[in-house]
């Protein structure tokens, strides 16, 4: 009986001390800097014809939130756009599902309020110029958000 309890004291303290030593490894969090809420203007980058968030976009979003975190969200538009392969109708409803796409992460995983976007959607608009020649970058979306400090 004597044994069993000197080997649970024994692993008791060994764990105790894998704890303080995690608690060390630990990087302190950085103090909030009222300094880093203003407007910000960014761009997330999909694949053709996809509404699929790629890691790099994530990333993005992401990192942006780190950048405002404890910053007053106000408002949040995210402007859509497609490239003009697959027809106007199509380009349209790509844009526009690629802007509830990012509002979606962007709420869910950032935490920006909902109720502060406003979704808009380009098309294929911008995609040709009036001589018909393609511009390139139409595989992406425009967020920008108004952060002030609290």
């Amino acid at each position: 009986m004597m044994r069993s309890f000197a080997v649970a004291m024994f692993a008791a303290v060994a764990l105790a001390g894998c704890a303080t030593n995690d608690a060390v490894t630990e990087t302190p969090p950085q103090p909030f800097d009222p300094a880093s809420c203003y407007a910000r203007d960014f761009f997330v980058y999909f694949n053709d014809q996809s509404i699929l968030l790629t890691p790099e976009a994530r990333e993005a979003m992401e990192e942006m939130g780190e950048a405002i975190d404890g910053c007053t969200i106000g408002e949040v538009r995210i402007i859509g756009s497609a490239e003009d392969e697959g027809g106007r109708v199509e380009s349209q409803e790509i844009s526009e599902r690629r802007a509830q796409v990012l509002a979606e992460y962007l709420n869910e995983h950032v935490g920006w309020p909902r109720p502060n976007f406003q979704l808009f959607a380009t098309g294929e608009r911008g995609a040709v110029t009036d001589q018909g020649l393609a511009v390139p970058m139409r595989r992406r979306a425009r967020i920008v958000v108004q952060a002030s400090a609290p």
